[in-house]
């Protein structure tokens, strides 16, 4: 619809029948109104729920939605909305909106969406599933006070018949078909004699199909028998679920329907304009923590289908999920069991080798102490806390070539690198899809952040798009962020082949990330050699090793030297 309804606001006076007659307006105009305050979903949230109902607000929906488990789909699409299907629109609510300035069009919409003798089937993978879909309609129709205040005339009575298979809501006009306004049943449940107006398929995939190529070959079949339990060719499709494979229902609709719309969302972003990576698109239930501790339970396998709505293959996932090694920083008193006070000392002066602006040298000896990274212990292995202030910091700016356009987000990384081990630690990341200035923006402020005074960047990238940011803001400001080059590969498997040089790193446990870097763990654990993912921080940490392998580490040594010299007044042996 071109048109959309605009909500009431209740009267002033408080009168209970204008209230009323407020309140089934904006119940018939308004999928999202109608769930959450008619039927008091409270749950549900504007920013991602507004949004699936204006889209489920369709005359000809064939639709596939595909939303995280529990962010509330099967309250929208299977509850929600054959219910509001069902609502009666008469002659008053024609009237009422007509002196509202609603046109033509808008009244014949109001017509077709709400009709009482409407006829859905909704399919759930087993008989018990889909009638347990059936009590949540029961709920409204037998103790929603609103509701039922508002939709009386189709409340059922004794003459209807309310069974657990079939539903009738009540109305006055001649009824020759025999099927419910709603009908539920289970995947492999008979079709024969059946005929509906619209169809919602809830959750037909579970963990049975998942397991057994039979049994999910045996769900797609009968999705495709349902096309002949329509009545006519002016009908509504819905399909809401999660992913559960490469070869699940969803994929096989995504490879041979292409009259489906299908709409995808992962609960960390990331999955379509509205939704930035890495941030949670239902935070007031599913925030970072949570999501996080998820994964933890699940593994990343099952918690991409469920929650990122990605499919994978596992033999196809490059990075193993035992590989990788977690981090947390934190501030407190640097605890120092094992290392001596020396090798704390010399570990703070070789950090020092960095070039930073007057007054932060001593700033640093001020704040190593508190600034800690703790590693996570695993398989009986404990590795002692280090200091920030210990590691060799270097930034990476990998820009989208297409500017703002396109799925290729710039990207850009603080790794550290401690020299006595050589364990790499990715201390921040960035990526978005946003216009140059921002991402300049965001390279001086991680500059500022981890004290560094020049950063890595794709040769041509720096000569096409980035000299003039660089340069004006560098004269304006009065700085100099220095731009060191990165080789560049123009090959055909470039990427690949820079990711793929991760592998080893991260097999030998070389590489430490924390937890809440979501962005990057969703790219870790579902990459593998397609365009079907986004691996832009994944490919910006390849050219990382280019700045670990141009570390001087002689040269530094030897800076560190002359710096301990000239702050404890000593010599070497020879007096120099």
């Amino acid at each position: 619809m071109s048109e959309h309804w605009s909500i009431l606001p209740l009267p002033a006076d408080g009168d209970p029948v204008a209230t009323n007659f407020a309140l089934r307006l904006n119940a018939l105009g308004s999928l999202y109104f109608f769930a959450k305050f008619v039927l008091r979903r409270n749950r549900l949230v504007n920013h991602l729920h507004g949004h699936v109902c204006t889209a489920l607000e369709s005359r000809h929906l064939h639709y596939l939605l595909e939303l995280p488990r529990d962010h509330m789909k099967t309250t929208l699409c299977t509850e929600s909305l054959p219910i509001w299907w069902a609502l009666p629109f008469d002659e008053r609510d024609e009237a009422a909106m007509r002196a509202l300035d609603y046109s033509d069009e808008w009244i014949r919409w109001m017509k077709w969406v709400h009709n009482p003798q409407i006829r859905t089937l909704i399919i759930s993978e087993a008989g018990h599933n889909a009638m347990m879909l059936g009590r949540r309609i029961d709920q409204h129709f037998q103790s929603n006070p609103l509701f039922i205040n508002l939709f009386s005339e189709i409340i059922p009575d004794e003459k209807s018949i309310w069974n657990n298979e079939s539903k009738h809501v009540k109305h006055t006009a001649f009824h020759a078909h025999g099927e419910g306004t709603f009908d539920f049943i289970g995947v492999g449940g008979a079709l024969q004699s059946r005929h509906y107006d619209r169809m919602i398929e809830d959750d037909l995939v579970g963990k049975e199909a998942a397991r057994s190529e039979v049994v999910m070959e045996d769900t797609i079949n009968y999705h495709k028998l349902l096309e002949g339990a329509f009545d006519g060719p002016d009908h509504v499709q819905l399909i809401v679920g999660n992913r559960w494979g490469v070869n699940d229902l969803n994929g096989w609709i995504r490879e041979n329907d292409p009259d489906f719309v299908i709409e995808t969302h992962s609960a960390l972003g990331g999955c379509c304009s509205l939704h930035d990576p890495g941030l949670p698109i239902f935070p007031e239930e599913f925030n970072v923590e949570r999501l996080e501790r998820i994964r933890r339970v699940q593994g990343p396998y099952i918690f991409s289908h469920q929650y990122l709505n990605q499919a994978v293959r596992p033999e196809e996932v490059v990075f193993k999920p035992e590989w990788v090694r977690y981090y947390a920083q934190g501030s407190g008193m640097y605890q120092k069991p094992v290392v001596s006070t020396k090798t704390l000392q010399a570990k703070m002066e070789k950090a020092l080798q960095r070039a930073f602006r007057p007054g932060e040298e001593q700033q640093l000896f001020d704040t190593a102490a508190r600034k800690v990274l703790t590693h996570e212990a695993r398989e009986g292995e404990v590795i002692q806390d280090i200091p920030i202030s210990a590691l060799t910091r270097t930034m990476i700016v990998d820009p989208n070539h297409s500017g703002s356009e396109g799925r290729a987000r710039h990207a850009i990384i603080v790794t550290g690198l401690d020299p006595e081990t050589d364990r790499i630690y990715l201390l921040d990341l960035w990526a978005q899809a946003l216009p140059y200035d921002d991402l300049m923006a965001n390279v001086y402020k991680m500059a500022d952040t981890w004290r560094l005074t020049e950063f890595w960047l794709e040769t041509v990238a720096a000569q096409k798009y980035l000299k003039y940011h660089i340069e004006y803001r560098n004269k304006v400001e009065k700085r100099m962020l220095r731009v060191r080059d990165l080789r560049t590969d123009r090959g055909k498997n470039a990427k690949w082949t820079r990711i793929d040089a991760l592998a080893p790193l991260f097999e030998q446990g070389k590489i430490f990330v924390r937890r809440d870097q979501s962005p990057f763990l969703d790219e870790y654990f579902r990459y593998a050699h397609s365009t079907k993912h986004t691996v832009d921080i994944l490919d910006c940490l390849g050219y990382a090793s280019q700045t670990w392998s141009a570390i001087n580490t002689k040269g530094w040594a030897a800076t560190a030297e002359e710096r301990k010299h000239r702050l404890t007044g000593k010599r070497g042996p020879m007096g120099y």
